[in-house]
């Protein structure tokens, strides 16, 4: 995935996340912009939803979009968020190792350093 498609992914999740258009019109954006899958499309939203919501995403997604989505929503949203954030990102990591038989070792270095960031903005 190229930083391209990670950004437009996350541009076009916020608009649909903040209702500036919808689902079906995120989807068609992204497959017309990008030519990413509209089925994948789907999954990055509600990666994104469910972080911004403080729930549980079952899906894994690409660890260099949702690092750069943890990024953004620290810096578009507040360290609040972003704490809600990260602990739906933990919780999901947890759930796909317990039900995939798996260590996550690149999401849980990201999530490590999202976490001594949010520790850091505590300050």
């Amino acid at each position: 995935m190229t930083k391209q498609e990670i950004i437009a992914i996350y541009e076009t999740a916020k608009a649909v996340y903040q209702k500036k258009i919808s689902l079906q019109g995120g989807k068609e954006y992204i497959k017309e912009n990008q030519g990413i899958n509209v089925n994948s499309f789907a999954d990055y939203y509600r990666a994104f939803q469910k972080m911004m919501d403080g729930g549980l995403h079952s899906r894994s997604i690409n660890s260099d979009l949702r690092d750069y989505m943890l990024s953004r929503i620290l810096v578009e949203f507040g360290v609040e968020r972003y704490k809600k954030a990260l602990d739906a990102y933990y919780q999901s990591i947890l759930w796909y190792e317990k039900n995939h038989h798996v260590y996550m070792s690149k999401e849980r270095s990201i999530y490590n350093k999202h976490l001594n960031e949010s520790k850091r903005q505590s300050k």
